[in-house]
């Protein structure tokens, strides 16, 4: 047949891809992420019973290294906004647990969770655990794998998170790189002008259930958030 120059083969290749006569891939960087749950046949956790796989307040404080944390703000459902707005609604996820534009419309069944901190107003830690269900394990893995993608799309972005009338206080953070590592996405963003304080993310799922975790303080780590997602994994049955 003779040489052919790069660009012919080049456009060959591209004629053999489209039409299917061969096996043509891409490679891409990045981390690998479970697709399929790890397990599928762990007996399902109804909606009635999220909240016994939530941390007592001893063990929050005892993973996060903070006498006398005290759970605040229980919560069931995840509702839509109430008047508080952000810059980019899809990247909100990368910096709290539990939000509306990333659960609406995903066919969750149920969410339980509650903040933990130190007692008084401006507590040193604000900790949100919660716990959602989904139909089955395929769905609640599926869910963890799309939200540790929507970390990658918002690293290194600038969010404002603004809170609705009368207070309308605006916070701003710059997003970090997140990691996934199997089943466990996480990604930590600094608070602007916070004085170092940052707000860490874990994200993992168990049988049905994805474990949805926020750690904010001045010592927030990737390693907190985790710590306290594999020990509410623990309550799940195996």
């Amino acid at each position: 047949m003779g040489l052919l120059t790069v660009g012919a083969r080049c456009a060959l290749l591209l004629l053999a891809c489209a039409g299917g006569a061969v096996a043509c891939s891409n490679t891409v960087t990045g981390s690998s992420r479970v697709q399929a749950p790890r397990d599928a046949s762990a007996p399902k956790v109804a909606p009635a019973d999220l909240a016994k796989l939530l941390l007592s307040d001893q063990q929050v404080s005892d993973i996060v290294g903070a006498p006398g944390m005290v759970s605040f703000e229980p919560y069931q459902g995840i509702p839509p906004p109430a008047g508080e707005t952000y810059s980019e609604p899809r990247c909100a996820e990368a910096v709290f647990n539990t939000e509306w534009p990333s659960y609406n419309g995903t066919g969750f069944t149920g969410a339980v969770g509650h903040k933990v901190g130190e007692p008084g107003d401006r507590p040193a830690h604000n900790i949100d655990e919660g716990v959602v269900s989904f139909p089955d394990a395929v769905s609640a893995t599926r869910f963890v794998v799309r939200t540790g993608l929507d970390f990658d799309r918002c690293a290194d972005t600038h969010f404002s998170f603004t809170t609705p009338p009368p207070r309308s206080q605006t916070d701003y953070y710059t997003i970090g790189f997140p990691k996934t590592v199997g089943d466990m996405a996480t990604v930590v963003s600094a608070v602007e002008g916070g004085e170092g304080r940052t707000c860490a993310r874990a994200i993992s799922s168990r049988s049905n259930v994805v474990i949805d975790v926020y750690v904010c303080a001045t010592d927030a780590t990737a390693k907190t958030a985790v710590d306290l997602v594999n020990a509410i994994a623990n309550n799940v049955r195996h």
